[in-house]
């Protein structure tokens, strides 16, 4: 059988990860990965370095293509970044080396000082790329309806679950207790970074609607000073105790407080390929409301929460209505996000590395 392979197959597996530290998803994964024996190194995105050292790796994984040209202020120097990310995924394909692209997100959701450069890259990137990951089935059709060329690369996987990543262990009990919540008040949360596409305006604007006895907490760092400042404005135009904004990066300590105090996690992204934040929730056990979109369509039903039309008038409050209403059970939650493992998805590219 094609996953029947012991540890000692993949010892001379050796991939190049853009990058491997640095995020919860990669850190993970590439654990995963090396525990079956092969070898993972962190690239450098250098080309000396590059030239030294490619011919020692089988394949290249690469997961957010935008990080290696963006964050230059001038539009001259995202460009010269640009034709070096294009020299790279050529570089990498006439060394006979197998390129792999996990497709976290359609298109980068942060734009450009170069206007089209995203749609280029993407492009490229598809075309380019040997395999290409795609968490879930709603992914690939969407994925495979921008870049038809890229539908036979294709393979689904499953965003594997972080239960045991984080810490988790305090109860709900004395997780409300340290962010001093009644225990008959409703808490909804947002958690995770925030930034303008994941519609944390328009969460805070629904609060004013809500039940009583209901609280909803948005825990997390901004990006973006103009965005946090918008979002404050409005905050202060909310009145009584159903709002808290903790605007921080949120230590992995911290979080089990946050996500064991809570009732329902809300993610009202106005886009979404990929959601780590859902599979974070799912791993605590915790319901979630969120726009069918992307992957979100695949780990949502009725026994994890609630889904609305990202379209529709309301759709968002509506859902939040909605899941105050309905019982979920917090071991059928849990046990669906222990089916969400990473062994396929590793398994999936050391059987690309060996081809």
């Amino acid at each position: 059988m094609r996953h029947s392979k012991k540890r000692s197959d993949y010892i001379a597996v050796k991939i190049l990860a853009f990058p491997k530290a640095g995020t919860a998803y990669t850190e993970q994964f590439y654990q995963k990965l090396e525990g079956l024996g092969a070898t993972v190194s962190e690239g450098v995105f250098a080309g000396r370095w590059l030239l030294q050292n490619l011919w020692r790796f089988d394949t290249v994984h690469i997961h957010w293509p935008a990080f290696f040209y963006t964050g230059n202020q001038s539009k001259l120097g995202e460009l010269i970044q640009f034709a070096k990310f294009l020299l790279f995924l050529g570089f990498v394909r006439l060394s006979g080396k197998r390129l792999c692209w996990t497709a976290h997100n359609l298109y980068p959701h942060d734009p450009c000082a170069m206007p089209g450069l995203h749609k280029v890259g993407r492009f490229a990137v598809t075309k380019l790329a040997t395999k290409i990951f795609v968490h879930g089935s709603t992914a690939e059709k969407l994925i495979a309806k921008e870049f038809p060329w890229a539908k036979s690369k294709m393979s689904i996987i499953a965003h594997g679950n972080w239960i045991e990543y984080y810490p988790k262990s305090c109860t709900r009990e004395c997780a409300r207790r340290s962010l001093n919540i009644p225990e008959n008040t409703f808490v909804y949360l947002f958690i995770g970074l925030c930034k303008e596409y994941k519609n944390i305006h328009a969460l805070i604007d629904n609060v004013k609607y809500l039940q009583e006895n209901s609280l909803l907490i948005v825990a997390g760092r901004f990006d973006n000073c103009d965005y946090y400042r918008r979002v404050m404005e409005l905050a202060g135009t909310i009145s009584g105790n159903c709002l808290r904004v903790d605007a921080r990066f949120i230590p992995d300590e911290e979080l089990q407080h946050f996500l064991m105090a809570c009732d329902a996690v809300v993610l009202p992204y106005a886009e979404s390929l990929t959601s780590g934040a859902a599979v974070l929730a799912l791993g605590f056990g915790r319901p979630v409301v969120a726009p069918a979109l992307g992957n979100l369509c695949d780990i949502i039903d009725d026994r994890t929460g609630v889904l609305y039309a990202a379209e529709e008038r309301n759709g968002l409050l509506k859902a939040m209505g909605e899941i105050r209403k309905r019982k979920f059970r917090e071991g059928q939650i849990l046990e669906f996000a222990e089916s969400l493992t990473w062994d396929q998805a590793v398994m999936e590219i050391l059987d690309e590395a060996r081809r």
